[in-house]
């Protein structure tokens, strides 16, 4: 569950800086996306092992929206340092 919101959130911010080139989308693009292709890996080889990869739940409700909320504090931060250093120019 939490692996295909990263992979969306990483598809629409990689959509959003395509057309916009504003933002630092590219930064939360690349975060979301990496982390949502390393889920997606993890997914494959818990499927291969004959485990149930997708849960849903409390549990990975809350964890989806932990990490999600992380990429977009991340993104946050180098949205600001990239402002401030352009003020700074």
């Amino acid at each position: 569950m939490w692996g295909i919101a990263l992979l969306a959130l990483g598809a629409v911010s990689a959509y959003a800086w395509v057309k916009t080139r504003r933002y630092s989308f590219d930064a939360l693009a690349i975060v979301a996306g990496s982390a949502g292709i390393m889920f997606l890996v993890d997914y494959l080889y818990a499927y291969l092992n004959g485990e149930n990869p997708v849960e849903t739940g409390e549990e990975a409700l809350l964890l989806t929206s932990v990490l999600v909320l992380a990429a977009l504090g991340l993104w946050g931060l180098v949205a600001l340092y990239r402002a401030l250093g352009r003020k700074r120019r």
